[in-house]
C-alpha cells in the first residue's frame, strides 16, 4: 500500500462530498464502511462521517480494506485519542496487514509496561517488537523479556534496556536461556567494581563473561582476590596481567594452585630472592622451575642449579642459558652434571684459555671433544696434544691443530 495510492482516494472521497446516498445516520455509515460492494472512496467518504467511538472502534478492527481501517483508526486518534489506546494495542498486534499494524502502533501515546511489554513477544513484525523493547522502562518487564522472549533479539535488546545494576548481575548469573551474548551484553553495562567482582566470585559462569567483567576490573584488591577465585585459569592470567603490586605478585609465584599463574607472576617478579626460592623449591612443577631458572641472575646460584638437579636435564639447560659468566660456564662444563648440561655450557664459552681447561678438565669425552673444537689457539691445541693424563683430549687436540695447519697453507 503506497501512501500516493491512499492520498488519491482520499481526494476521490471528499470530491464525493456529502451526496453519498443511503448514509443519513451513522448506522448506515458504519454499514458503508464495512460493505466491500461499495467503491473505496464511498467507504471512506462514510468513516468520514463516523464520530462515536463505538462504530469507528468497529470499522478499524473490521473494516475489510486497509484504507478503511487505517482511516478509521485515524479518526479514533483525532477524536478520542484519551481512550483508544487499548483498541490500537489490539489491532497493532492482530491486524492481518503489517502496514495496519504499523500505522496504528504508531499512534499508541505512552503506553503501559504491559502492553509494551505484550508486544516485545507477541508482535507478528520483528521491528515492532524492537520498538516495543526500546520505549519500555520498566526493569521488571524488561527482565521477563530477557528470560522469556522468544526472538533473541528482543532478548538483547532488552538487556540493553536495563539500567539498574543489580537486575543486569542477574542476567550474568542465570543468563536468559544460557544465552552468552546476553551475558556478555549485561557486562558491558555494570561498572560496579564490586559486582565485577562478584560475576568473577560465581562458579557457574561461562569463560568468556568471566573475562569480559575481568577486563572492567580495576580495582587492586578486587584482583588480588581474582587471582585465588575458582575459575578457568585464564581469568587468573587476565588478573595477573594487572596486578602491581608485588607482595601479590610474589605470593601467587609461590603459592598460587595453578601453575600458569605461578609461572605468569614469576615473570612479573622483582625480587630475585624469591625467584631463587621458587628456583630450588618448585622442581615438582617443571614450568615454574624452568620459569624462576629463567629470571634468575645468581651467577652462582645458576651454575649450583645446572651442575646439581637431577630430576630434570630442562633444568640444567635453563641454568646454562641463563648463565653469562665464562668461568661459570666453565665451571658447569667441567662438572659431573648431565652431559647434555654441560655440553651446552661449552656451547656458549668463547675463552680460549677457559675451553683449554675444559679440554684437559672435563669430565665426559664428548664434552672435552667439545671444547677442543671450539679452540683457535694453536698453542693451547699444541699443550693439549701432548697431554696424555687421565682427562686429555690429546688426540682431539692434535686432529683440530692439524686441521688449522691445513687451513693456513
Amino acid at each position: 500500500m503506497h501512501l500516493k495510492r491512499f492520498l488519491v482516494v482520499a481526494l476521490l472521497a471528499l470530491a464525493g462530498g456529502f451526496a453519498l446516498a443511503g448514509c443519513s445516520s451513522e448506522a448506515d455509515a458504519q454499514r458503508t464502511a464495512k460493505d466491500a460492494s461499495k467503491p473505496i472512496y464511498a467507504r471512506l467518504m462514510a468513516v468520514a462521517k463516523l464520530t462515536e467511538q463505538k462504530r469507528l472502534d468497529d470499522v478499524a478492527r473490521n473494516g475489510g480494506d486497509p484504507f478503511v481501517r487505517v482511516a478509521a483508526a485515524d479518526k479514533l486518534d483525532a477524536q478520542h485519542q484519551s481512550t483508544a489506546n487499548s483498541v490500537f494495542a489490539e489491532i497493532a498486534l492482530s491486524d492481518l496487514d503489517p502496514k495496519v499494524r504499523h500505522a496504528v502502533f504508531a499512534k499508541l501515546t505512552n503506553p503501559p509496561p504491559d502492553t509494551l511489554a505484550q508486544f516485545a513477544r507477541h508482535s507478528q513484525d520483528a521491528d515492532l517488537r524492537l520498538a516495543a523493547v526500546e520505549q519500555l522502562t520498566d526493569g521488571d518487564s524488561l527482565l521477563t523479556l530477557v528470560y522469556f522472549a522468544g526472538d533473541a533479539a528482543v532478548r538483547l535488546a532488552a538487556v540493553e534496556q536495563l539500567t539498574d545494576e543489580e537486575r543486569l548481575l542477574r542476567v550474568v548469573s542465570s543468563g536468559g536461556s544460557g544465552d552468552a551474548n546476553l551475558r556478555l551484553a549485561a557486562v558491558a553495562k555494570i561498572t560496579s567494581q564490586a559486582r565485577l567482582a562478584r560475576i568473577i566470585d560465581n562458579p557457574a559462569i561461562y569463560e568468556d563473561v568471566y573475562l569480559a567483567a575481568m577486563e572492567k576490573l580495576t580495582d587492586p584488591d578486587l584482583l588480588a582476590d581474582a587471582l585465588t577465585a575458582k575459575v578457568f585459569p585464564s581469568v587468573r592470567l587476565a588478573a595477573m596481567e594487572k596486578v602491581t603490586d608485588q607482595a601479590v605478585i610474589a605470593e601467587a609465584a609461590k603459592n598460587n594452585d595453578y601453575s600458569e599463574v605461578r609461572v605468569a607472576a614469576i615473570k612479573k617478579l622483582d625480587d630475585q630472592a624469591v625467584i631463587a626460592e621458587i628456583a630450588k623449591t618448585s622442581r615438582e612443577s617443571p614450568s615454574v622451575c624452568v620459569a624462576a631458572i629463567e629470571r634468575l641472575t645468581d651467577q652462582a646460584l645458576l651454575a649450583e642449579i645446572a651442575i646439581t638437579n637431577t630430576s630434570n636435564i630442562e633444568y640444567g639447560q635453563a641454568a646454562v642459558e641463563s648463565l653469562t659468566d665464562p668461568a661459570m660456564l666453565a665451571h658447569v662444563a667441567m662438572s659431573n652434571g648431565y652431559t647434555k648440561t654441560c655440553e651446552a655450557a661449552v656451547k656458549k664459552l668463547t675463552d680460549q684459555t677457559l675451553l683449554a681447561k675444559v679440554a684437559t678438565n672435563g669430565v665426559y669425552p664428548s664434552v672435552r671433544d667439545a671444547a677442543v673444537a671450539k679452540l683457535t689457539d694453536q698453542a693451547l691445541l699444541a699443550e693439549i696434544a701432548e697431554d696424555t693424563g687421565r682427562f686429555s683430549a690429546h688426540e682431539a687436540a692434535k686432529k683440530r691443530l692439524a686441521e688449522l695447519r691445513e687451513q693456513q697453507e
